[in-house]
């Protein structure tokens, strides 16, 4: 089997050229000069790896996620080596976009989202990418449109974070960020208003979108609920103190820096 090799481990390529352009329109194609061996892969993630150590197996880890995983300290996925008997991630059949490395998870793998592939945030065309999966069934807030908060978000995590991310944590990180822009609407609108109330209900029905119930555990999903139940209580003390943890203003400051450019 072979395997695209990610660019955080195109160890040999040197110059080589990126992934050759499609000459259709349809986008990035990878090239064959990325494809390597079974073998040749298990080498090249042992002598990345920054801890060398035995193992049997290669698969990918996630760090645990944060409630607002769109701050400078991002959280993302790291390329490590897993002792034990983990089968080899599967491998995406094609591939539309360079951030996709067309590694997919196994549902043996250790912290991970099964069958969700492993995207490079760093490649060029991620924003693309990110924007390409975006959910058409989000709610956005009054004022704004969709294309642009797609953009801006995965915008803001390519400027602050590093490595790989699966497209379910993508898919996730947009759902927290909505969230922020919701309960920037909700305190900006006076109390009992309209604006308010509907805000108030999408930060609650939040609690069952779809990237939110696949990425967060149990214990994330039971304290999300406890932040969306203090804001429903109105009071401003607990309404602040939330917005603050999910960083409310850093998300509408970056959405609208992108809006005006």
């Amino acid at each position: 089997m072979t395997h695209v090799l990610p660019d955080m481990l195109w160890l040999e390529r040197g110059s080589s050229p990126r992934p050759d352009e499609s000459k259709d329109g349809g986008g990035p194609v990878v090239s064959k000069k990325n494809l390597i061996s079974d073998d040749r892969l298990d080498q090249l993630l042992i002598a990345a790896d920054p801890c060398p150590r035995e193992a049997s197996a290669v698969g990918f880890v996630a760090r645990p996620r944060r409630h607002a995983p769109w701050l400078p300290a991002v959280s993302v996925t790291a390329v490590v080596l897993v002792a034990g008997g983990l089968g080899a991630p599967a491998i995406a059949d094609r591939l539309f976009f360079n951030a996709q490395t067309g590694r997919i998870a196994s549902p043996a793998e250790i912290g991970d989202v099964p069958n969700s592939e492993w995207i490079d945030m760093q490649e060029a065309d991620f924003v693309e990418y990110a924007a390409s999966i975006w959910d058409n069934d989000l709610p956005v807030p009054d004022g704004l449109q969709a294309e642009h908060v797609s953009r801006a978000l995965a915008s803001m995590w390519k400027d602050n974070g590093v490595g790989l991310i699966q497209a379910a944590g993508v898919r996730g990180q947009y759902e927290d960020g909505l969230r922020s822009l919701w309960l920037g609407v909700y305190v900006e609108s006076p109390h009992s208003s309209a604006q308010a109330a509907e805000a108030q209900a999408v930060l609650e029905d939040s609690l069952s979108w779809p990237a939110t119930r696949e990425t967060y555990d149990d214990a994330a999903l039971e304290r999300l609920g406890e932040q969306v139940g203090l804001i429903s209580s109105g009071r401003s003390d607990s309404v602040l103190a939330v917005a603050d943890e999910w960083g409310v203003d850093y998300v509408k400051q970056k959405v609208a820096s992108y809006v005006r450019r």
